[in-house]
């Protein structure tokens, strides 16, 4: 059943895109959604140890949102998400590459 419904909601995305490219961002979000709430994505939330990962995850979005909007605060405010997460897991300190 699990096979079946990922493969229709993939077959879905796929006709979708193709048919308007344009509304891509619909699929993405739900698709994130998806990925989100998934039952293979439980360990880091039940678990203290997982915790590193959502932090490092959640100071690496903040961060590169706000590279994006480029003023002198954002930059300075994604500086310190930078250094959140690098601080919650080693894996933050890629954040400065995307820069």
């Amino acid at each position: 059943v699990v096979y079946f419904y990922s493969k229709f909601c993939f077959r879905l995305t796929e006709t979708y895109l193709a048919r308007d490219p344009k509304q891509a961002w619909h699929v993405a979000a739900a698709a994130s959604v998806f990925y989100s709430v998934h039952p293979v994505h439980v360990e880091p939330v039940c678990s203290i140890v997982g915790r590193s990962d959502i932090l490092c995850g959640l100071f690496f979005i903040v961060g590169l949102l706000c590279y994006t909007t480029s003023t002198i605060k954002t930059e300075a405010l994604g500086f310190v998400a930078g250094v959140l997460s690098t601080m919650s897991k080693e894996l933050g300190v890629t954040v400065y590459g995307v820069f």
